[in-house]
């Protein structure tokens, strides 16, 4: 065997003595926990937590809002693009009736004046 070896071997034989002894070893020693899961600043990573889940509520909140607002602008601006055409369709249907009448009289108006004429 190699030296290198032959001194992994030594220290592994002297660490399974010291375990058997009940002597500390370091690499059979296990790592302390913490007390709770998330270690000792679980209330700061709670109240993160909370922070984060309220900005999250807020936003939706206000997204939906949003939502509901620019919906309910584009129903008003249709119902107003609704009444304007209305509006300009009754403007030309009139003007157009006047137009007629205006012919009807002066046609009217030249029918008379042949008759005197004759």
């Amino acid at each position: 065997m190699r030296p290198h070896k032959d001194r992994v071997k030594e220290a592994a034989e002297a660490r399974l003595k010291k375990q058997s002894k009940g002597g500390k070893s370091k690499t059979t020693k296990p790592k302390p926990k913490p007390p709770n899961s998330q270690g000792p600043n679980k209330a700061e990573l709670d109240r993160k937590e909370a922070e984060r889940k309220k900005h999250a509520e807020t936003k939706k909140k206000a997204q939906k809002e949003e939502a509901d607002r620019k919906a309910a602008d584009a129903k008003k601006a249709a119902e107003a693009k609704k009444a304007k055409d209305k509006a300009d369709k009754e403007a030309r249907e009139e003007r157009e009736r006047d137009e007629q009448r205006q012919k009807y009289f002066e046609e009217k108006r030249k029918a008379q004046a042949n008759k005197v004429d004759l």
